[in-house]
């Protein structure tokens, strides 16, 4: 073989050589496409150009029909047409083609806190931390927190609670955030217009088949006396009675009066009435939130199988000193709260005694002496009283001491006759 045999295999090595190195999207080809689907046009492309493509059907716009026709274009010039009306781009991977979003993916961060009072520092329970554009959102626990998975970037965000005024602000993820909220108080109503639509709070506030009130609404009821009383609330519920006539508890569903599990601050109260039902343990100066279960309730009540009566003591204004006294027909109330490192911790102390023994003993003792001829008397009485100090270790770390008292004392003497 002589010198010009030698520089022909040579030239036509060089040139197969930078055909087989040509890239997948300088590929000539010709495509004549009328009404297709992207998906169908890019299996067609696959074939026409002998070249691997690769892609998600799902990303694909399925309603979208393209017609085009072209004579030795490259691929990435059929792509290019192809695609321009998508969010989709495509890459070369080796001798494959990959059709891919750059869309980059949608980032999640945790939005928590704790919400309160601005004026006491109180915690609010079952309060509603929501977005009202996409109605989703979740409400605080019993400690006011509150924890929300929220897109990364600007959210507007709802904040309310009843008695207190609805507070709306833009809130700014970059990420994880924990922030303490301040909502002010407010006893002004505004009016209230009924429509027929949804409602802008989200369903899980609370649960189906329970009932939240606090100290303000239960003020606003009647009450044995003037003295108002949680568990006679909950007897105005539909499903729900007193135990008997003239006594208290309850009886929820048909069930009897001891299937239901009393809870003060968490810890079960075995007997929670005074007097045969008179009046409950629970004052109403000293109540923070009562939640009544009376469907199904959360496995960590177990124990009892008709309701679950759950109350929280207020934890003592954590800014300044305030203090409250109330005498009625009844009862005679007495209350002190404030900080004993101001926003850090607090104390509060609550104290209620009745006075029934004050009308009965000078009655039964006439009564005594003109009917049976003797000295005597009787009088019955109660007394209440509820402690609860708090601490804030840090922004995590919460601790309560919660303490509480209760007694009844009935007399009746006979003692001398006359």
């Amino acid at each position: 073989m002589n010198s010009r045999h030698w520089l022909i295999c040579w030239l036509l090595l060089v040139l197969g050589g930078g055909l087989w190195a040509q890239s997948p999207l300088d590929r000539p080809v010709d495509v004549s496409w009328e009404n297709l689907t992207i998906s169908d046009a890019l299996f067609d492309l696959s074939e026409r150009a002998d070249v691997g493509i690769t892609f998600n059907e799902e990303q694909l716009p399925a309603e979208q029909r393209i017609t085009l026709q072209l004579f030795q274009a490259p691929v990435r010039t059929v792509l290019d047409v192809l695609l321009r009306d998508t969010d989709l781009t495509y890459r070369s991977v080796g001798s494959q083609i990959v059709v891919v979003n750059d869309d980059p993916p949608v980032r999640f961060f945790t939005y928590s806190g704790y919400l309160q009072d601005r004026e006491t520092g109180e915690r609010l329970i079952g309060a509603a931390v929501y977005d009202p554009l996409t109605e989703t959102g979740t409400s605080t626990n019993e400690y006011g927190f509150f924890s929300l998975r929220l897109p990364a970037g600007t959210t507007e965000l709802r904040y309310a609670y009843l008695g207190y005024k609805t507070l709306d602000r833009t809130l700014t993820l970059t990420a994880n955030q924990r922030e303490t909220i301040e909502l002010n108080p407010s006893i002004d109503l505004a009016p209230v217009e009924v429509l027929a639509r949804t409602l802008d709070l989200p369903d899980n506030i609370l649960p189906p088949n329970a009932h939240r009130t606090t100290a303000q609404q239960l003020r606003r009821e009647p009450g044995l006396g003037g003295e108002a009383d949680v568990l006679r609330s909950f007897q105005l519920l539909s499903g729900v009675q007193s135990g008997a006539d003239g006594y208290g508890g309850l009886s929820v569903r048909g069930g009897s009066v001891d299937q239901n599990l009393f809870l003060l601050d968490g810890v079960p109260v075995y007997n929670g009435q005074h007097g045969y039902g008179l009046l409950s343990i629970y004052s109403t100066d000293a109540i923070r939130s009562a939640t009544l279960h009376k469907g199904p309730f959360p496995a960590r009540y177990g124990g009892r199988l008709s309701s679950v009566v759950d109350v929280r003591i207020k934890e003592g204004n954590s800014k300044e000193w305030q203090g409250a006294s109330d005498v009625g027909l009844t009862t005679a109330k007495l209350t002190l709260e404030g900080p004993i490192v101001k926003d850090r911790s607090s104390i509060f102390l609550s104290g209620r005694r009745s006075l029934i023994d004050v009308y009965s003993r000078p009655f039964t003792r006439w009564q005594r002496r003109q009917t049976a001829g003797r000295e005597g008397e009787w009088a019955y009485s109660f007394d209440d009283l509820n402690a609860k100090i708090n601490f804030n270790l840090s922004e995590r770390d919460k601790v309560y001491l919660s303490f509480y008292r209760g007694g009844d004392l009935l007399t009746d003497e006979d003692r001398t006759e006359l």
